[in-house]
């Protein structure tokens, strides 16, 4: 197996609605352990600490992973914040509206069709001129 040297590498933790991390704001500070062999250390800003205590949904711990000292640590660590979606209640579209044209035919008055017309109607005028 190839072995190849990188400086750092993105960390994205996803953590589920009731699963936040507890941090104290006053030292926010804290070790995300990996399958409890090996620590990777964390600091976070206590503003956002404090959020992570109020939020009720789920959130991503993102950060830069490099070693510091044999050590593995998680820099410009930071969370997004993830809310729900919006369940909007599905509403049926309303038919499109009709008009007549010049020789009683049916025409949709969709932006489209309106466009479509526009621009052939423009193209008769500068056919006649």
């Amino acid at each position: 197996m190839k072995k190849f040297e990188i400086a750092s590498a993105k960390l994205n933790v996803v953590f589920r609605q009731g699963e936040l991390p507890v941090v104290d704001p006053n030292d926010p500070n804290f070790v995300l352990s990996l399958c409890g062999e090996r620590g990777i250390t964390v600091k976070i800003n206590p503003k956002a600490a404090r959020k992570l205590a109020t939020h009720q949904y789920g959130a991503v711990l993102q950060g830069r992973l490099v070693s510091q000292n044999n050590q593995l640590t998680l820099l410009d660590a930071g969370f997004q914040f993830i809310e729900p979606k919006n369940v909007e209640p599905k509403v049926e579209a309303s038919p499109p509206a009709e008009s007549r044209g010049p020789l009683g035919a049916r025409m949709e008055t969709t932006g489209e069709s309106r466009q479509k017309s526009s621009t052939a109607s423009g193209s008769r005028a500068e056919q006649t001129a």
